[in-house]
């Protein structure tokens, strides 16, 4: 018999068919045990690997953590990546992607994925809508986190951005620089953080006992150009504003073109604050005060509750990890302070 062996071979020497040796390795119920440690003991003597689940009949687990991410290429998600990747790299496992199921059998695909051992573990990354699969994973023992659930997340543990936190703080530093007449840029209005960040932002003003201008709030779909619009939206049909905060920074760098097409001085006339402290900001003209979006931060943190789950083979415990936003100053809100960040932290 040739040095490798195939799933035809076990069959053979196991007297059963290939389904049952696969239904074996698949951890099915419905093989008797006899049959059962009968196909295993083959596996060991043969060395076939024929998935992560043989590898990890033979060791113990899988060495992958998965991640589930929606399809994208922004910023954002590359932050969210290189948190996880490091965390998970430094404790000898990959890290393998899983696209979000567009269909159903997507996710009955998904579903085989999770039961059949080919991860150690799962970090689920912008949960947008109800996931069945992932509860029952998480019930079957798989340890299973959300980052950044938008309530979709039912019992699963989860790590969250303290928004409120940065935007407050961004309302604070307009306000203690003389600002007095608020903008605000909203996203598209089915994106799940669009009404999350402009109440926190109404919220923040009605603190310091200032109203948000109806007249003075636009939306756009978190591109430049579509905030560059926005903003010449807003100037052209007549709202006065000194101070402009957008609901990411490439809304903000947008804006402050249309403001400066119209003539505006930033930030003499206009103070713009954006969010999420990408490298654009750094090199934006000026260069941009933001809020920053800790994504490396609660990624890393997500991963490390999920290897010390693996780890002590266990299950992660019910949390809601809320990692700190705070406000990095820069240029584009008031060029006489020094940017002066607050460190990040959990709640």
């Amino acid at each position: 018999m040739s040095s490798k062996w195939t799933i035809s071979d076990i069959a053979r020497e196991a007297q059963v068919s290939k389904t049952t040796v696969s239904r074996v390795l698949n951890g099915r119920p419905d093989v008797d045990a006899e049959t059962s440690a009968r196909v295993l003991a083959l596996v060991k003597e043969s060395g076939y690997v024929p998935s992560a689940r043989a590898v990890q009949l033979a060791k113990g687990k899988a060495n992958a953590i998965g991640l589930l991410a929606p399809f994208d290429t922004s910023a954002w998600m590359i932050e969210v990546l290189r948190g996880a990747m490091e965390r998970v790299q430094a404790a000898n496992s990959s890290l393998v992607l899983h696209a979000y199921p567009r269909t159903p059998a997507d996710e009955a695909r998904l579903a085989g994925e999770l039961r059949n051992g080919a991860m150690d573990a799962l970090i689920v990354v912008s949960l947008q809508r109800p996931l069945p699969v992932l509860e029952a994973a998480a019930a079957e023992g798989l340890p299973v986190i959300v980052l950044d659930d938008y309530g979709f997340n039912g019992a699963l543990p989860a790590v969250v951005p303290d928004e409120g936190a940065g935007i407050s703080a961004a309302v604070d530093h307009l306000v203690d620089v003389g600002r007095t007449r608020f903008a605000f840029l909203a996203g598209r209005p089915d994106n799940p953080v669009t009404a999350p960040r402009l109440e926190a932002f109404r919220a923040a003003l009605a603190r310091r006992g200032i109203p948000l201008d109806s007249h003075c709030i636009a939306s756009a779909d978190f591109t430049l150009e579509s905030a560059q619009s926005a903003t010449a939206a807003l100037l052209a049909r007549g709202a006065v504003f000194d101070a402009l905060f957008a609901s990411s920074d490439a809304m903000a760098i947008g804006a402050m073109r249309a403001l400066k097409q119209h003539g505006l001085s930033i930030p003499r006339d206009v103070s713009v604050v954006g969010f999420d402290d990408f490298a654009s900001a750094e090199y934006a003209e000026p260069r941009l005060t933001t809020v920053h979006n800790p994504l490396y931060e609660m990624s890393a943190r997500a991963a490390t509750f999920v290897l010390d789950a693996v780890s002590e083979n266990r299950r992660i415990a019910p949390v809601r990890d809320r990692v700190r936003t705070f406000l990095k100053v820069r240029d584009s809100s008031d060029p006489g302070l020094k940017a002066a960040p607050v460190p990040t932290g959990h709640l």
